[in-house]
């Protein structure tokens, strides 16, 4: 049994920890996580040298037996831009994904990063070339809000869920997030607090399934916050989008 991690930026996985930590205990022989984007940032404040440390540390505490990737750097994938690279990246997913592939897990399609909708798209054409089952994540979103909040870890209205047991085992993992991706100190402290809400407090931790994106359609019926945050816009992200999928098919 063959697992596929597709994660658009270092630190995405903190999101399914609870998961990673089941996913352990699983007979699956292969666990493959690999990351997307050089995930730089904005203006290329962060050194993608040291997020990948960040994310690897972190990994190799949850799930030892992994194998991590970061094609973003070895393709050179920007921040913001993964859109423009499905072809190359899904290309190079082909051949070197084993052929007994059996579930693929990514970001929801949602409408809150521009590279995380990306992923989605991959993720349900890679799974869709290899037979295999989709199931995503929610990481944030700005539906039904205001221009400067936003939903966390909150799954899309009217998603059939799978609902992961949060052990105690995922409670020194999550507490240790700030202490781990110390680069990302600033982007914690407005995710940071929901997130432990979620997953401590509340006990939820949720993968989608039955997963079918339609591109051209938007991913909820509020906010993009992509938008809001002028990190792009839907528009030329659909019709990029749209380009890869019908030169894939071909």
């Amino acid at each position: 049994m063959s697992i596929v991690v597709l994660l658009p930026h270092m630190d995405d996985e903190v999101f399914i920890i609870p998961y990673l930590v089941e996913l352990e205990k699983t007979s699956a022989n292969d666990i493959h996580i690999l990351f997307l984007t050089k995930s730089e940032g904005r203006l290329n404040k962060y050194k993608h040298g040291v997020r990948e440390a960040e994310s690897t540390k972190m990994l190799k505490k949850i799930v030892p037996r992994c194998k991590i990737q970061f094609l973003g750097t070895l393709l050179q994938a920007e921040d913001l831009s993964l859109h423009t690279s499905l072809d190359q990246i899904f290309k190079f997913l082909l051949k070197n994904i084993d052929q007994d592939c059996n579930l693929v897990i990514s970001p929801h399609y949602e409408g809150g990063h521009i590279d995380h909708d990306s992923t989605s798209i991959l993720a349900m054409k890679i799974a869709g070339e290899f037979k295999a089952p989709l199931h995503t994540f929610n990481l944030y979103s700005g539906r039904k809000l205001n221009r400067v909040l936003f939903k966390v870890a909150k799954p899309t209205e009217l998603n059939e869920v799978i609902k992961i047991r949060v052990r105690r085992d995922s409670f020194k993992y999550i507490i240790s997030i700030p202490f781990i991706y110390k680069s990302q100190i600033q982007t914690w402290i407005g995710i940071y607090p929901s997130l432990v809400w979620r997953l401590l407090v509340r006990g939820k931790c949720e993968l989608n399934i039955a997963c079918n994106f339609d591109h051209l359609l938007k991913p909820n019926n509020g906010n993009i916050f992509y938008e809001n945050r002028s990190d792009g816009t839907f528009q030329e992200w659909s019709s990029t989008v749209d380009k890869f999928l019908r030169s894939s098919e071909k």
